[in-house]
């Protein structure tokens, strides 16, 4: 699992990922949001050790893997993605709401548990090591 080094901020919601490598499988990867981790739990995610994936209770967060299954609490529409995707996140701090696009779909999902104040840190987690992902730095048009 890797995530951003800063968090989203009311001034600074969206974020995106590309879809570099799927290597053709439907469970490849999630992309979503972790919160604030523990010390522990960000030093063993800096060395590498395996946690667990976003949504898991080793983790907690909020993600969907790439055929559109969702991992963690919240509730939003199938939204898959393939290679060569951009996916762009935008999230509603006052709303709990998550933005999902690609290209000229959209889907929106609730995230009922996040709190004000709550850090929340981009993050991809995959299960191969073959899959690659890029985070974007032009973001596309939500």
């Amino acid at each position: 699992t890797f995530r951003a080094s800063q968090p989203l901020t009311a001034a600074n919601p969206k974020w995106a990922v590309k879809i570099v490598e799927n290597c053709g499988r439907r469970d490849g990867f999630i992309i979503g949001l972790l919160p604030k981790l523990s010390a522990a739990q960000s030093a063993r995610l800096e060395g590498n050790v395996w946690l667990g994936h976003m949504g898991s209770s080793a983790f907690g967060g909020w993600g969907i893997r790439n055929e559109g299954a969702l991992r963690g609490e919240w509730q939003c529409t199938p939204f898959p993605f393939a290679k060569d995707d951009v996916v762009g996140f935008d999230f509603n701090f006052a709303a709990k709401t998550l933005t999902l696009s690609c290209g000229d779909r959209k889907a929106v999902g609730t995230i009922p548990s996040i709190k004000e104040g709550d850090e929340l840190y981009p993050a991809v987690s995959m299960y191969y090591k073959s899959v690659q992902v890029a985070f974007v730095a032009d973001l596309p048009v939500f």
